[in-house]
């Protein structure tokens, strides 16, 4: 069903019923509803569905509060779904209340289905709220960024009244019941591997880790969680001795069958109870040996939920921020029209997934403030920040390449770019660590390339830059060429498309060039 801007005819109305009884029959509301189309700032919207018309409604709306004059519709069409319909509408432009007048008493009690109370003169009234929730996906030793991501937000009023954790995740949720972050924090900057699992490290590699994985699963030698339990039990039992200020979900994952499984504190929930949840959502398999609570098994939550958006929408949240510090594709994402979800995600590398380094965990928290602001509009960028909008479209299109054609060093790079297939093959290697696709903007293809050199360069990603500092920085990080291919002899189209970074090393030359110059 579509609502749209638009005006009934005379035709389109000449069968149509009223919505509820604003009038004394159907005859009298289709006249007010021409009378009303003369009325100033009456806003005007024609119900579509299956590409028939088959309503209309006016209203008018000031300072989010929509009264409705005439709303009509045809009289086969099931009138509860248009109503709901109606108020998702209402509901996804962030209107405040929807206010209208029944006469008759059994459309007064239809109404109350849809949240409408009496006000007085036989007005109707339905007030909105768009709850906030916080979906804290997991990620293990990257659960830093959770935290820093939070601070950002709650620094800009976005506070949630929601919270819902799996693994990592649920540790960050159960220490900000009370929207602070002082646990929280003071936990990170202490929190190791040893503190964790009761060993020097997991892994520090993926195939390692794959090893580990495998070893466990054979000899079923899982590592030990009585460390961690003694690390949260404390900040479990300060969260649950006063009243929360933000209700808490958790999601862990019922072992053999995988069947996700969502438990909620309450009043009653006790310090061991919640203890022994947090463990078990954050139990990753076959790592770490399943938790055993009230005779069945647990393990992580991410197994099957990691970032449980549709839950926090099914419990009414309309404004949800959804973190995710994980690569793997997101599950269960589906929520209704009228809910805002923001995603908050890191375009980094993070590192060891289950080695706990305090100093590794300062940088993640620092990457989660900056992501977290770079997505509120506060900085711009996407791999790096900056303070300012910064122009950078002559990396972008036909520039770069008569930028590049004006030294003899890197004018073969121009000449091979300056072929459609070649053209086509670079924008394929941007769009592949980018946001998105470019669809021709040159100031989005000056960004992805400019940060792209950045990060070959290791340029330190916990600054806030300004368009010359960035620049400046990735000249002083010039030594690292070894970083990008160095051609020897002529460049050929099989080597340029084999190793299409080297054009980040013409444009790292004329930058340096530029800066010896004196002329950045």
């Amino acid at each position: 069903m579509i609502f749209s801007e638009g005006v009934l005819n005379n035709a389109a109305r000449t069968n149509l019923q009223q919505l509820f009884g604003q009038f004394i029959d159907a005859k009298a509301a289709r006249e007010s509803y021409v009378d009303a189309l003369s009325i100033v700032d009456m806003h005007k919207m024609v119900v579509v569905e299956n590409e028939e018309v088959i309503g209309g409604v006016l209203y008018k709306e000031t300072d989010g509060q929509v009264k409705i004059h005439s709303a009509l519709i045809a009289s086969r069409v099931n009138r509860n779904n248009v109503m709901a319909e109606l108020i998702t509408y209402f509901s996804k432009l962030r209107m405040q209340s929807v206010e209208l007048q029944v006469l008759f008493t059994s459309d007064q009690k239809w109404l109350e289905q849809f949240e409408f109370k009496y006000s007085e003169n036989d007005t109707m009234r339905r007030t909105f709220v768009y709850p906030v929730a916080f979906v804290f996906g997991g990620g293990g030793a990257h659960g830093a960024f959770l935290t820093g991501a939070y601070e950002a937000l709650a620094e800009n009023g976005i506070i949630p009244s929601m919270l819902y954790g799996v693994s990592v995740g649920a540790i960050t949720g159960m220490s900000l019941m009370h929207l602070d972050t002082t646990i929280a924090n003071a936990t990170w900057a202490e929190l190791t591997t040893e503190m964790v699992y009761e060993v020097d490290e997991v892994s520090l590699s993926r195939l390692q880790f794959t090893k580990n994985l495998t070893k466990n699963f054979i000899t079923r030698h899982y590592y030990n969680k009585d460390s961690l339990r003694r690390v949260i039990e404390p900040a479990v039992a300060h969260e649950l001795a006063t009243p929360a200020l933000a209700d808490f979900t958790l999601i862990a994952t019922e072992f053999p069958t995988m069947k996700e499984t969502a438990y909620r504190v309450t009043e009653q929930t006790t310090v061991t109870e919640l203890t022994d949840w947090i463990l078990a959502s954050s139990a990753f398999y076959p790592l770490v040996a399943p938790v055993e609570i009230a005779g069945k098994r647990y393990i992580d939550g991410g197994y099957s939920n990691n970032v449980p958006a549709n839950l926090a929408a099914a419990d009414g949240a309309k404004e949800i921020f959804a973190f995710s510090i994980m690569d793997n594709k997101l599950m269960n994402l589906n929520v209704p029209d009228d809910v805002n979800l923001h995603f908050i995600r890191t375009p980094w590398e993070l590192g060891p997934l289950l080695d706990f380094i305090p100093e590794a965990s300062h940088r993640h928290q620092q990457l989660g403030q900056l992501r977290t602001r770079q997505i509120l509009g506060q900085y711009g960028g996407y791999y790096y920040a900056f303070n300012e909008q910064i122009n950078v479209e002559w990396l972008g299109g036909v520039q770069l390449i008569r930028w590049l054609s004006t030294d003899p060093v890197t004018a073969p790079i121009a000449d091979l770019l300056n072929n459609a297939p070649m053209w086509l093959l670079w924008m394929q290697w941007l769009e592949s660590k980018s946001v998105g696709k470019f669809a021709g903007d040159r100031q989005a293809i000056g960004l992805a390339t400019i940060e792209r050199l950045g990060v070959l360069l290791d340029v330190d990603p916990t600054k806030v830059y300004s368009l010359q500092s960035f620049i400046d920085e990735i000249v002083e990080h010039g030594y690292l060429r070894n970083q990008l291919p160095l051609p020897k002899g002529r460049i050929s189209r099989p080597y340029l498309a084999a190793n299409m970074a080297v054009v980040l090393t013409g444009v790292l030359y004329l930058l340096s060039k530029s800066a010896k110059q004196g002329r950045i």
